[in-house]
């Protein structure tokens, strides 16, 4: 009795630390993808994966995910997550503000492939206009609507590649689009853009315990239980 006892306890101490080793976490210039939850955070606010929003319009996102805290993003916030990738911001929400990268091959990586890593690519593109390899691009629609016209501008990041069709290489970029220029409304849908939502986290929670914690917690339960039976032996 006292060995499957022990057999129990352990087994059980064994799929409680495992249950956290599940998740693969990926991080790139401060942010951490949890690929189980399909979430992207920098320890203060979170990105849900644009691609998870993949053919969503704006209004469809929010009635989904708008019940756990989750807000469409806005101009500023874009600004600040490419600004960590090294990235120009958009200075007014009429105005498109591109970085084009370096092309590099596919043995390579760099930040325009971090962060499609990170977001979920929305579609890829192959020849025609597009690199051979293929292109590799993550889309969202964001809240740009600051003055009011009902239209919402968008994201995108682009690996880039080489085009042999026109003999030209397409460099990677990342742009902001105004939304004069990549114009959308609440009810809109495309099958290659997500949906930009962002939440914050709030910062005085109760700890929660780590793994560790909880073998040790698990293995002085384990303890004491043999003790007792010693005892009573």
């Amino acid at each position: 009795m006292k060995f499957k006892f022990l057999q129990a306890a352990s087994a059980s101490l064994m799929m409680s630390v495992c249950g956290f080793s599940n998740a693969t976490l990926i991080t790139h210039n401060g942010y951490t993808l949890d690929t189980d939850t399909k979430i992207v955070s920098n320890g203060v606010v979170e990105w849900l994966q644009w691609s998870e929003t993949k053919g969503d319009s704006i209004d469809s996102a929010l009635a989904l995910n708008g019940g756990d805290g989750w807000t469409l993003a806005n101009v500023q916030h874009m600004n600040g997550l490419f600004g960590n990738f090294g990235w120009a911001p958009s200075i007014d929400e009429n105005i498109d503000a591109t970085t084009y990268g370096v092309y590099t091959p596919a043995t390579t990586t760099d930040n325009f492939d971090h962060f499609i890593e990170l977001f979920g690519y929305t579609y890829t593109c192959v020849g025609g206009q597009c690199s051979d390899e293929p292109d590799y691009v993550t889309r969202a629609i964001i809240g740009y609507d600051l003055d009011g016209d009902l239209k919402y501008g968008g994201a995108v990041v682009v690996n880039g590649g080489v085009n042999s069709t026109y003999s030209s290489i397409r460099d990677p970029r990342a742009t902001i689009f105004s939304d004069n220029e990549f114009f959308w409304h609440r009810s809109d849908t495309y099958s290659r853009s997500g949906i930009a939502l962002i939440r914050e986290i709030p910062q005085l929670t109760s700890s929660v315990p780590e793994p560790s914690t909880l073998a040790i917690f698990a293995l002085g339960m384990i303890g004491l239980a043999s003790r007792r039976f010693k005892k009573q032996a």
